[in-house]
This record gives C-alpha cells, structure tokens and sequence, in this order.
C-alpha cells in the first residue's frame, strides 16, 4: 500500500537556530541607537559647549619708544616705583668641572756658565752686590754674583794715588745653555744708574764656559691660565641654565648682571713641573640680580600710556613684549653694577606699538553667531583696523559661539 504522506525530520537544533537569530536583532537596534546618540551628543559638546574662540584684532599702529632710568635693588625696603627703583633679587647657582690638559712649555734644564770677574770701585762709598742684581755684559747677557758681595770703596795711596777698590767673586750665566759662555769684557751692574756705572763695574777676564741646554717639556703659567680659562668657558653656561631655572619664566636673567667668582681650584702640578699632560678642577660659583620683566615692561607700559593723547592706545597681546622671552621687548643697557649691594643702573630702552583706540565690546557684540568669513568682513571694514586673526579652540566649525563667554576680542600685532 503506498502512502502520500511527506514527512519532515526536524531537527533538535533548528529550534535553538531560530530563537538565537531572533535575538541578535534588538541588541543590534540597540547598539547602534545608543552610538548614534553618542554622536549626537559629542556633535552638540563640540558645535555648542566647548567652542571657544580668540580674535586678535590688529590695529594700524606706530611705534614709539623712550627711555628710562631705572634703578634695581634687592632691598624690599628701598623698593619706590615713583622714583623708578623697582624690585630684584639675588639668586646663587654653581658647577663644578675638570679637565686633562696638555703641557706646552719649556725649560731649559742644562748647565748655567759660570767664571770669575772682578768688580772695581772709582768712588768714595763701597757698594753692596747681591745675588738678585743682574750683571749685563756687551752682548747683553744676564749675569749674577753666586753669593752677596761688598765692592770695597776708592783709596789713596801713599803716592796720593786714587785706587780703586776692588774684589774678586765667582759669578754665572742667569739662564743655563751655550749662549752663557761668554768671552772676556765688562758687566755693567743693573741696578746703577748710568753715572755710577762707569764707576762701578765687573771685568770678566778668563770668560765663563761650562754652560749647556737640555730642553724639557714643562707646565707653564700659561698653560694653568688657558686651562682655567678653558674651564670657565665650559661651565659658564651650564651655571647659567641653572640661574635662569630658578629665576623661572618671568624672571630676566643678563648676562651683564651676573657675578662670576672661581673658587676651590685645585691641579696636579705647578708651574715647571716636567710632564706632558697635567688635570686641573674648579668651582664655578654665581651670583646674579634678577628682575621680573614682565612686570617692568607692564610699569614702563603705564608709563607712556599716562603720556598717550586721549584716544590712543597701546596694542599689545602674546604678540608684543609682554610675554615675549624675558628681555626680548626692552633694550637694556647696565650702567652701573655691585652684586654685594644687591643694586644695578640700567638704561632701557621700550618700544611699543600704539593705536587709535578700537570697541571690542561692540566688536563682540557685532560677531556673535557669525561665520569666520562674515566676521572677518565686518571688522576689516572698521576704521584702524589692519588684519584679523581668528584662533579657535575645540570647535568642528569655523562659526563664531553665540555666547560671549565663549568669544574673547584683543588688540594685537602681525605675528612675524
């Protein structure tokens, strides 16, 4: 008996299938609904809430400078802003450093000649010879007695004769090497004047022999004051990094107003000691009179605004000495410096830009809501106005906020 019936075998999972794709649907939905809120919302935060935006309006302006005698001073007590004494203070910073260095002088080491002279007395008076007194010959060799001598004075014979008193003593060169060896002739004693010298001499008879040289590599003078002088190039600097970071940003660091002072120096070896390479260390110490520009150039500022006509201004903003680095904005010239007195003169020289005066209220006021484009158009269409500058900040768009505590408007200068 055949049978029409068709029948389906189901599965034990094609239930599980069904239920878990009817599952996955709402917890897309879901998901996807919750980022595009989140979008929403980030596109709010940044179109309406967060943006914020600076405009820099830049006048016409002309420069004007003058000049000031201002006096600084670490004293608190002597502090007087209608007398231009305005307030310093001292800050200290040292380094320490050392070096090997190379020894570049001579010496000559050899034998000095030496010899016999006699020394004669034409005058009245005996005349003492020491060891430090140079005896300088025809040649104008150096010579000098080996022991403190007396030249006995003139007598008179029994005949009435003058003799001149005379003494033998042992001498040599000043300086060792061949060119000590010197022939018979006369010294005259350096330490006469010319009169006395023709009465007062040394006759060299037999000439000196026996000098030699034998040069050697030796530390000079020299050599301490370049090595010194090497040290100190290289620690000047980092002394002063380290002044100008406890000064602090605000604070004017010149070199003009510090104190340098070389202390605990300390080498290997002084002056004529035989080696080829010697160290040497010292420590740099500085003292220096520090001034907080920012607020010099601010006073200076009030002082030539007190002096503008009526309508005139000063346009200053980042772009302008204000903040630019410590003593870019003013000239200053140290007319008289003591760092023990905690006081400096200085001559400075301000330059400031100066404009018609401009309503930024109104500026304001007028570009609430607007685009940059718009905006732009309506101040340069303004009297005394140059350029515009625009700075947004957290804005995905070029429009002006709506609030006003989200638009700041100031005078400035062409960024260069």
């Amino acid at each position: 008996m055949s049978s029409d019936f068709n029948i389906k075998t189901i599965k034990p999972n094609d239930g599980l299938k069904y239920k878990t794709q009817f599952k996955k649907k709402p917890r897309f939905r879901i998901r996807g609904a919750v980022f595009f809120i989140l979008i929403i919302f980030f596109l709010v935060l940044f179109t309406y809430v967060l943006p914020s935006v600076t405009v820099v309006v830049v006048p016409e302006t002309r420069k004007i400078e003058k000049e000031f005698e201002i006096q600084l001073t670490s004293d608190e007590s002597k502090v007087d802003l209608n007398r231009n004494i305005f307030p310093a203070r001292i800050i200290e910073a040292n380094e320490k450093g050392e070096g090997s260095f190379e020894a570049t002088g001579e010496k000559d080491i050899g034998d000095k000649a030496s010899g016999q002279a006699v020394f004669y007395n034409h005058t009245g008076r005996s005349q003492p010879l020491t060891t430090q007194i140079d005896l300088i010959n025809d040649q104008g060799i150096a010579f000098a007695v080996k022991e403190n001598i007396t030249i006995p004075p003139a007598r008179v014979d029994e005949d009435g004769n003058i003799v001149p008193g005379e003494i033998v003593a042992e001498i040599e060169a000043k300086e060792p090497g061949e060119k000590g060896n010197a022939g018979p002739g006369r010294s005259n004693i350096s330490a006469l004047d010319i009169e006395r010298q023709e009465k007062i001499y040394g006759e060299i008879s037999q000439g000196l022999s026996g000098g030699n040289s034998k040069i050697v590599v030796v530390v000079s003078q020299e050599d301490l004051d370049n090595a010194k002088d090497e040290l100190i190039r290289e620690l000047e600097p980092k002394v002063k990094e380290k002044l100008k970071k406890k000064a602090g940003d605000n604070m004017s660091v010149i070199d003009k107003l510090i104190n340098f002072d070389v202390s605990e120096i300390s080498k290997s070896m002084d002056v004529d000691a035989e080696v080829k390479n010697f160290d040497m260390s010292l420590n740099l110490k500085a003292k220096a009179l520090v001034y907080n520009n920012k607020d010099l150039s601010s006073f200076l500022k009030d002082q030539i605004l007190k002096e503008l006509p009526a309508g005139q201004t000063i346009a200053e903003s980042e772009f302008g000495p204000e903040s630019q680095a410590p003593g870019k904005g003013l000239e200053v010239e140290v007319r008289n410096f003591d760092i023990n007195l905690g006081m400096a003169d200085l001559k400075i020289k301000a330059v400031f830009p100066v404009s018609e005066k401009i309503d930024l209220v109104k500026i304001k006021r007028n570009i609430l809501g607007k685009r940059e484009k718009e905006a732009r158009r309506y101040i340069l269409s303004l009297p005394n106005v140059k350029d515009v500058k625009f700075i947004f900040s957290l804005s995905l768009t070029d429009k002006i906020p709506k609030f006003e505590n989200k638009v700041r408007v100031k005078l400035g200068e062409v960024m260069k």
